[in-house]
């Protein structure tokens, strides 16, 4: 019994299932409204309209949750790129006769005008495109074999600087923190302010190699860096405290390098050449998202939590998802069906937990638990997949019983 109350309180607290703790990850290869041509997916994202953009072999496909569409690109493309800023802006870079950038807002494509000599150096080889920043501070990046080249989003000044890729390496990302552009190369780290370079040294004993990416948690106040195999935090920008994983690339035999970084709410994703990891702040945990047995793919490509907390996993071996809101629990009969659907904590310290037909009331003092709702049958008709306070006096959850919208249930257990 005890064990089940630290099982049912570690997902409270976490809302995220641990393997090594009896949970098991629900990954899901049958997406609603997801129909692609091809497994070999590189980039996931999700816009400003919610639809879920997907970067593959055959071209840029999206969805609504309904229907998968392709996206139409014009002329011969052998080369492109998916991604999305702080403002949840999307990106798209195409690379043939002519390299192209455009984004998406509200729903519309609009292109940017790049330069003919940048274009032209783009064009010859080795060509980064990147973008950081909000509002007037948001940048875009371009770097070729010979120059790193800047510009604001609607500016025809692009500041030029020779950062050849044979000194510095490839520019691995960028992030701005309070109107500072911080660059981070395969061989050095740059900040951008003021229209001037300032080259910036990140040394620490603790780092066993280069710092490719970062992200700062707002809630945490803490700064994350992630590097082949490690990862890292600190309390100031460009500032390292302390490792907090390593030795988690895996030997990919891959010449290019798949990596990413994601801080938010006190949970850090990541993953280098590796499956998904993730840190969770508040209880020091690591949490390993291991799809290989599933999916057979040695590591993944690309990740995104979606806005429902949906976890989406890109690989050659297509795109799977685990719902956040989907636990296994194997060991504990006190519960009346495996899916734990929501989770709300009373003032009392109790807590509601929603499932496909029920919702019990669970005494993290005592053995008992009160059943509060039951629907009829194991379909989930009576899913409750939320709870909200109600004037300080109960909580409102939705049930779809004979059109009732919702359900208001009292803390002294009337409703």
């Amino acid at each position: 019994m005890k064990q089940s109350l630290f099982l049912l309180f570690f997902l409270f607290m976490s809302f995220f299932p641990l393997s090594g703790k009896g949970q098991s990850f629900h990954f899901n290869r049958q997406l609603k409204g997801v129909e692609l041509p091809t497994d070999h997916v590189y980039e996931v994202v999700q816009d400003d309209q919610g639809l879920i953009w997907m970067h593959t072999n055959a071209g840029v496909f999206y969805s609504d949750g309904f229907r998968t569409y392709a996206h139409e690109t014009e002329g011969e493309v052998s080369s492109r790129k998916l991604l999305q800023d702080e403002e949840n802006v999307l990106w798209l870079v195409e690379r043939g006769e002519r390299f192209q950038l455009q984004y998406l807002k509200n729903g519309a494509w609009y292109p940017v005008h790049i330069p003919d000599e940048i274009e032209k150096e783009l064009l010859s080889g080795y060509a980064s495109f990147k973008v950081s920043g909000v509002g007037a501070a948001k940048r875009l990046i371009l770097h070729s074999e010979a120059t790193l080249n800047i510009a604001k989003i609607g500016g025809q000044r692009w500041e030029r600087f020779a950062k050849p890729k044979a000194t510095v390496g490839e520019l691995k990302s960028v992030y701005c923190y309070q109107n500072k552009l911080a660059l981070f190369f395969e061989h050095a780290i740059f900040d951008f302010q003021s229209q001037k370079l300032t080259q910036h040294t990140l040394s620490s004993p603790l780092l066993p190699a280069s710092v490719y990416q970062m992200d700062y948690d707002e809630s945490t106040g803490k700064f994350y860096y992630l590097g082949n195999g490690f990862l890292a935090e600190g309390s100031a920008f460009l500032h390292v405290d302390r490792l907090l994983s390593r030795d988690f690339t895996r030997n990919t035999y891959s010449e290019k390098e798949y990596f990413g970084l994601r801080a938010d709410k006190g949970k850090v994703f990541f993953f280098f050449n590796s499956q998904l990891h993730q840190f969770i702040a508040e209880k020091e945990e690591l949490i390993h998202v291991d799809a290989t047995d599933f999916i057979k793919a040695y590591h993944i490509f690309d990740f995104l939590v979606d806005r429902e907390s949906i976890i989406w996993i890109a690989t050659h071996r297509g795109l799977v998802n685990i719902n956040s809101l989907r636990f296994q629990n194997y060991t504990s009969g006190y519960f009346p069906d495996d899916e734990v659907t929501a989770l709300h904590q009373l003032p009392d310290g109790d807590l509601l937990v929603g499932f496909n037909h029920a919702v019990v009331r669970w005494d993290m003092e005592q053995e008992p638990r009160a059943l509060v709702l039951r629907g009829s049958g194991l379909q989930p008709k009576y899913r409750v997949t939320n709870f909200s306070a109600w004037q300080d006096a109960g909580v409102i959850f939705p049930r779809d019983k004979g059109g009732s919208a919702i359900w208001i249930w009292e803390v002294d257990g009337s409703s």
